[in-house]
């Protein structure tokens, strides 16, 4: 039973961690894009 529990937690520290990396990676993406915007407006 306790078992079970910790591995289940465990799964959700995994999707947790990939919904991090999507989030830094939109992010990256995001920044990435206003700076090329951001050049051709100059």
């Amino acid at each position: 039973m306790a078992r079970r529990g910790g591995h289940q937690g465990s799964a959700q520290d995994v999707s947790g961690y990939c919904a991090s990396r999507r989030f830094m990676w939109r992010v990256a993406h995001l920044h990435l894009f206003i700076t090329r915007v951001a050049h051709e407006a100059w």
